[in-house]
């Protein structure tokens, strides 16, 4: 009786994954963010320990304790991993580093071709929910300008352009299913309403 619901469990997840996942960056070191990193590649990021850093930084984190911001203001992408062709941008968590009122522009790209491009108005005192919901992309792009320093923060030249990241949350594309998958689904499928009627029946 078990074994039916174990396969029907196992024979789901396997078609429908769960609809999303969420990277927290918690689980690698600080300094420049490693270009492959839980199946994305990453260029023009930085690790940052938001607990210990000035500024921003230490209003960015959502779960304790990294961010990962771009370095010295520059644009920063980040790309599918060749395991998949593309993915959704649901939702992060952005915060600006040093200037309050910071412009932050989010480019979506699929295959080469820009398909989104929003521009989002973020503070250094707390962090902001962005809703990106960014469809079939394999590429996004960061690109920050604008804000007035914030007050009583210092001048950090290049830097007054930085934000954070965090709780940068995606999905992933549903595989069709396979001739092989399909008959495991229509297997477990029949085991379990096998059970349910012998249930039913007091079997």
């Amino acid at each position: 009786m078990k074994s039916a619901f174990a396969i029907a469990a196992v024979s789901f997840a396997a078609i429908f994954p769960a609809p999303g996942a969420t990277l927290f960056f918690d689980n690698i070191s600080t300094g420049t963010m490693p270009a492959s990193y839980s199946n994305f590649q990453w260029s023009g990021f930085q690790v940052v320990s938001g607990l210990t850093t000035f500024g921003g930084y230490s209003n960015a984190v959502v779960s304790p304790k990294n961010v990962i911001g771009n370095i010295d203001s520059r644009f920063a992408t980040v790309s599918n991993n060749p395991a998949f062709a593309f993915f959704t941008l649901n939702s992060a968590y952005l915060t600006s580093a040093y200037n309050d009122g910071l412009h932050v522009e989010a480019q979506g790209f699929a295959g080469g071709t820009m398909v989104y491009d929003n521009t989002y108005i973020i503070d250094t005192t707390a962090p902001t929910l962005i809703q990106f919901n960014y469809g079939n992309v394999n590429a996004i792009k960061f690109i920050s300008s604008g804000g007035t320093l914030h007050p009583g923060y210092p001048d950090q030249g290049v830097h007054d352009f930085n934000f954070a990241i965090d709780n940068f949350t995606f999905s992933l594309p549903i595989p069709e299913p396979g001739a092989g998958t399909m008959l495991l689904l229509a297997l477990a499928t029949a085991g379990l309403q096998s059970f349910q009627r012998k249930r039913r029946q007091g079997g």
